[in-house]
């Protein structure tokens, strides 16, 4: 399968979509994706109000220059997104300025947390056996998937794979992380195929992404008809190994991958960046090894398993800073444990026994008053 790499500069609007442009002819042009008559869903990452300059949300001219694209070829552009459901869906599409476009441009803008919904079943689903998904996007003819360049706290990178989570209602998206979320992604990702996915790398994010992290101006666009190759190409241009990323690893094992990836354009080389983002620290991983070993021995020996305990102790950590914390209970509402949640944003403290390390805390949070013990960005 073919994954085209293109340089570009936003400053320079008319060049910049001339870019995308190229990007997607590179893998065959719209015209092989995009037939006259089709319904074609375009779904960018607006999760909530942050901008594209900051790194955080997709580029509105690159949704432009797609959107137009897809209208020459006489189908219908559909923009779906879903904001995580603690964001105001109209503040949203206000704050990055998605309203105006779509207005502008006369086509519709959804909300896929607002919208219609079925429940199907996830094909050899594994940590998901059913998922609703919005009715507009199960009878949609294409799907073209836009995702932002970013790093993630919990699953090192969020791309296109990522990216599709997105395209499940309200509370469904948290219910993703009960079950395992890398397993979740790969098995949304079967249900809800993307055609196409044009990555926006041209001010990417690294370190605490994907609210809190540092912009990097990289001036990348990645695209290509399969998620999973253009993901795992992103991943080189960012620096990490993507069989280090386990929803990639994943959807390799369950043949969602292509054998062979020739990337177009420009090579991985020339455009590459060692991007930072979360990881154990070195601390922690070496405490966590020998507790590991310990606990195999006295396992065998006792019957008894101490990891757990000693993992509270000096393991990897959501916890509060209480300097920063507006006592906005946002923590909380998103925490997917059944009530009460895990955490108490009042007293600070969170229930370790009880946490299932999602860490949506940390992510929803306005304030960015929740950190990670254990881990550092490098």
């Amino acid at each position: 399968m073919t994954v085209s790499v293109v340089k570009t500069q936003v400053q320079d609007e008319d060049a910049f979509r001339k870019d995308v442009q190229k990007a997607i002819d590179l893998v065959g042009g719209m015209q092989r994706v995009v037939k006259p008559g089709d319904t074609v869903i375009i779904k960018p990452n607006f999760f909530g109000p942050r901008l594209s300059s900051d790194g955080a949300t997709t580029n509105l001219t690159m949704l432009q220059e797609i959107v137009e694209e897809v209208a020459e070829r006489r189908a219908t552009p559909v923009i779906a997104e879903g904001p995580f459901r603690t964001y105001n869906t109209r503040v949203v599409f206000r704050t990055v300025g998605v309203d105006r476009l779509a207005k502008n441009l006369g086509v519709e803008l959804v909300d896929l947390n607002d919208a219609e919904n079925v429940e199907v079943n996830v094909p050899l689903g594994k940590a998901l056996k059913k998922i609703k998904i919005p009715k507009i996007v199960l009878d949609s003819d294409v799907l073209i998937n836009v995702p932002k360049m970013k790093t993630h706290h919990l699953t090192t990178v969020t791309l296109g794979m990522k990216n599709l989570k997105g395209v499940l209602p309200g509370v469904e998206k948290q219910q993703s992380h009960i079950h395992g979320i890398h397993q979740s992604i790969v098995d949304i990702n079967k249900t809800v195929t993307a055609d196409l996915t044009v990555v926006d790398g041209t001010i990417a994010m690294e370190g605490v992404g994907p609210t809190f992290g540092d912009p990097v101006e990289l001036g990348v666009i990645v695209a290509g008809k399969n998620v999973v190759d253009v993901d795992k190409v992103c991943c080189e241009i960012m620096g990490i190994d993507p069989f280090q990323v386990e929803h990639l690893r994943i959807a390799g094992e369950e043949g969602l991958s292509s054998a062979e990836v020739e990337v177009v354009g420009e090579p991985i080389n020339s455009v590459a960046r060692k991007f930072k983002f979360l990881q154990e620290s070195t601390r922690y991983l070496f405490a966590h090894n020998v507790a590991e070993k310990a606990d195999r021995v006295l396992y065998r020996v006792a019957g008894k398993n101490v990891l757990p305990f000693l993992s509270g102790k000096f393991g990897r950590r959501t916890i509060i800073d209480r300097t920063k914390c507006a006592q906005c209970h946002i923590c909380e509402q998103v925490c997917i444990v059944a009530p009460p949640p895990a955490i108490d944003c009042r007293s600070g403290k969170i229930d370790y026994k009880r946490c299932a390390d999602c860490l949506l805390c940390m992510e929803q949070c306005p304030r960015n008053a929740i950190s990670v013990r254990g881990m550092t960005s490098r």
